[in-house]
């Protein structure tokens, strides 16, 4: 049925884009067509023709050849594939078709040389992309001998069984079951399709083959990642000689899983995949409008609306992308007569700041009240004595607190209770400040941007958006979900908001008042960043020396200049006093924010800043090496630790942050934009010194804040996030700056880095096969997997 659906729409679809372009035409064509035309509608057609017949002759040409096209490829798909195989997909061919009338009439119609080119090729790349899906990407599953069917002989190994039920074939138990199975000579792949109650977990199954190479052992031929939501998948296995059997082993089972049916094919079915084919178009279609439009010669304009407007939409879409993974919950029903027991930290600390107090409303066990002040915070007592305690809370003098900031509670927690006397959940609050991450990032780009280099590249500037987006740490927050990424992401949000609007007071304004409220949001905001995560706020460094270049500017008044400070100023003081007055009303001192009290993996006290481990941090949090492997995705984040670090550090997974295309390119090019012509900028008022400055004391800042966590932390991915976001601003600047149009070779570089950026962190994210992304998506790994790997 699919086929005849698919030879059906090999007609169909050329001869009606055929009619919209002949209409197209004839309408074209009224001012050389004959006065009086007859009152038929097919007569009034015919007669508009005669203005111009030679477009409607190319018309019924182009839909003849696109008939016979479509007739071939769907012939040779499906008399060389198996049965069960999709054909070639509508979506493909009406874009095709669409492409290719749009091109004829535009041509015969216009005189635009552009846009002739372009829709010309563009035309000509869908065509050559459909071929490719079908006798490229899907070589695989053309073969001279299509058989298939069911198989006739399995065996059951450990953990499964059979069932009565017609519509089941299989049932998987533990977390790990064994069948195999005896195939027809020739087969070559096998597609299963099953269901699990657990639609979170992903399923590893591997096909092991005996043969006569290895015909008393088995050797594993293909493993696939699978959701087994009810979808089929197949894997493929080439033997040397005769196939004995093939051994299926499903791992990671959990709940009982239903196999539906096991079918055994000689090639494994034919599917076109209209995502890779799309994101391929999108690819082709974009690279040549910037080569036929020249887009790569625009230089940005903030006066014009068109610019604004472009850079507006891709905001949006920047903002809208973290909903990606959004995962829908109810907020937190809270109660101040009954507490909030078993919640996370954050309203944990709500509720005894509800209570008029700083510690939590927990009671410490009696077991660990009775440890000693030197052995409370060894984590080795208290797991061989067996002390329940809380993970990770800081504890002091018998009572439990939050160590973590208290930013997020008064920014969100306090105002959504006002309003719905609820609480936010842990996603909830995430998500809140990630849209704003998303939105403060992209506007501290182009401030920056529009503030320090003078003749921007509008299309560079574009890329470094949704680059700056998904590499400053939105999504790995929002996939990571937990207590430790909130104030990260808070962090961010505000960080970035202290940069915005940081840049816009350096501007040249005509109304006063504006700069005032620049400076005065730009200190709030440092304020409540240093309240969420104060290692994040050491970034805003980059700001002094333009804060320097106002303060001592000639031509501005003493008064102005005095104004300026002290709106900065007085907010930032004021929220740093209250900082400091509730961390003495925590732990009695007003420096102390708590980090040497907690729980966790080891005592933190014994950390301290040391410079013998600058290279250490200078690897770990910059050099240190991604994971690479011959499996999809083929990155990861690798766990390393070095073994002279002459003391215990604690090492989690992580990836230095010059693994990161947009970073490590910034870096190569920072001694580029801080020379020459590209160092000027587009202010007055801020000179190439006060440029150089900024960009050279951004990266340091990174190398001295990843120092700094290394000694006092340890070695993990959430560190990485403390540094990311200073860069991300500082690379953007760098490679607009550097993208010259007439350096082919930068910009290439500049654009490159970024393109690279987005698959990475997307590869990463991928790779990563738990959390909101496989939640929201479970066959997204798989569909990847396929995308990517389109030779297995």
């Amino acid at each position: 049925r699919t086929v005849m659906r698919t030879m059906a729409a090999d007609f169909l679809i050329p001869l009606c884009t055929a009619l919209i372009a002949a209409a197209t035409a004839a309408e074209l064509t009224k001012k050389t067509a004959p006065a009086n035309l007859p009152g038929r509608f097919a007569e009034r057609i015919l007669g508009k023709c005669k203005g111009n017949r030679l477009a409607f002759t190319l018309i019924g040409i182009t839909a003849a050849l696109q008939i016979v096209l479509y007739l071939i490829a769907d012939a040779l798909v499906s008399h060389f594939t198996v049965k069960g195989s999709t054909g070639i997909s509508w979506i493909a061919m009406l874009l095709c078709s669409l492409l290719g009338f749009a091109a004829l009439i535009v041509t015969r119609y216009t005189k635009k040389e552009r846009l002739n080119r372009f829709l010309s090729r563009t035309a000509a790349a869908g065509a050559a992309l459909l071929l490719l899906e079908c006798f490229f990407f899907g070589a695989k599953s053309l073969t001279a001998n299509p058989k298939s069917g069911n198989v006739q002989q399995i065996t059951l190994g450990s953990n499964a069984e059979f069932t009565d039920d017609p519509e089941t074939e299989l049932l998987l138990n533990s977390e790990r079951a064994e069948v195999e199975l005896t195939l027809s000579e020739g087969s070559r792949a096998v597609t299963i399709a099953m269901e699990k109650k657990d639609v979170n977990r992903m399923i590893q199954v591997t096909a092991d083959i005996k043969d006569e190479n290895f015909s008393r052992v088995y050797k594993q031929a293909d493993r696939r990642y699978v959701a087994g939501n009810g979808e089929s998948f197949s894997l493929n296995f080439d033997p040397y000689g005769k196939l004995y059997s093939v051994r299926l082993v499903f791992e990671n089972i959990g709940d009982q899983i239903a196999v539906y049916h096991i079918t055994e094919s000689t090639a494994q079915p034919f599917r076109f995949m209209v995502l890779r084919y799309l994101l391929l178009m999108m690819i082709v279609t974009a690279v040549l409008a910037i080569n036929c439009f020249a887009l790569h010669r625009v230089t940005y304009d903030r006066t014009k609306y068109s610019h604004r407007i472009v850079l507006a939409v891709i905001t949006c879409c920047c903002i809208c992308a973290p909903l990606l993974l959004y995962s829908h919950q109810e907020l937190i029903e809270y109660d101040p007569e009954i507490g909030a027991g078993g919640e996370d930290i954050f309203v944990q600390t709500f509720d005894a700041l509800m209570h008029g107090q700083t510690a939590l409303r927990m009671e410490a066990s009696e077991g660990l009240k009775g440890l000693s002040e030197s052995e409370v915070y060894d984590n080795s007592v208290r797991e061989e004595e067996g002390i329940y305690y809380a993970w990770d809370h800081a504890y002091k003098d018998g009572k439990y607190y939050s160590y973590f900031g208290i930013t997020p509670l008064v920014t969100l927690y306090y105002p959504t209770y006002w309003l719905t006397h609820k609480l936010p959940t842990l996603r909830w609050a995430i998500m809140f400040f990630s849209l704003f991450t998303a939105a403060f990032t992209c506007m501290a780009v182009i401030s920056g941007v529009e503030l320090l280099v003078k003749k921007p590249n509008f299309l560079m500037l574009c890329l470094s958006l949704p680059a700056s987006v998904f590499a400053v740490g939105i999504f790995y927050t929002l996939q990571s979900y937990g207590m430790y990424v909130l104030p990260v992401i808070s962090a961010i949000c505000f960080l970035m908001l202290t940069l915005w609007q940081g840049f816009a007071a350096c501007m040249e304004q005509k109304k006063i008042w504006k700069n005032y409220v620049h400076f005065g949001i730009s200190g709030l905001a440092l304020g409540l960043c240093a309240g969420c995560r104060p290692s994040v706020a050491i970034s805003a460094a980059v700001l002094i020396p333009l804060f320097l270049g106002v303060v001592l500017n000639r031509e501005a008044k003493w008064k102005e200049k005095l104004m300026k400070a002290g709106i900065f100023a007085v907010p930032l003081f004021a929220v740093v006093i209250g900082l400091l007055i509730y961390n003495n009303a925590r732990f009695g001192s007003y420096t102390d924010f708590g980090a040497t009290y907690q729980l966790t993996v080891s005592n933190v006290n014994a950390n301290g800043l040391r410079l013998y481990a600058i290279p250490d941090g200078i690897y770990h949090y910059m050099l240190q090496p991604p994971e690479f492997n011959g499996s999809f995705p083929f990155i990861k984040l690798s766990w390393q630790g070095l073994q002279n670090y002459e003391r215990y550090r604690f090492t989690y997974s992580n990836i230095g942050v010059l693994w990161i295309p947009m970073f490590a390119a910034a870096l190569i090019l920072l001694r580029t934009a801080c020379t020459g012509s590209c160092a000027e900028t587009s202010q007055k008022a801020v000179t190439a010194l006060q440029k150089k400055a900024v960009l050279l004391t951004g990266f340091a800042v990174a190398c001295i804040v990843g120092w700094m966590d290394f000694c006092l932390a340890g070695n993990g991915l959430q560190y990485i996030f403390d540094l990311a976001p200073i860069l991300c601003v500082c690379g953007a600047i760098v490679l607009v700056t550097a993208a010259e149009q007439t350096e082919g070779l930068r910009y290439r570089l500049s654009a490159i880095s970024c393109a690279a950026t987005v698959l990475t962190v997307v590869l990463l994210l991928i790779g990563n096969r738990e959390g909101a992304i496989h939640e929201n998506y479970p066959l997204l790994y798989q569909n990847a997997e396929s995308m990517f790997v389109f030779w297995h």
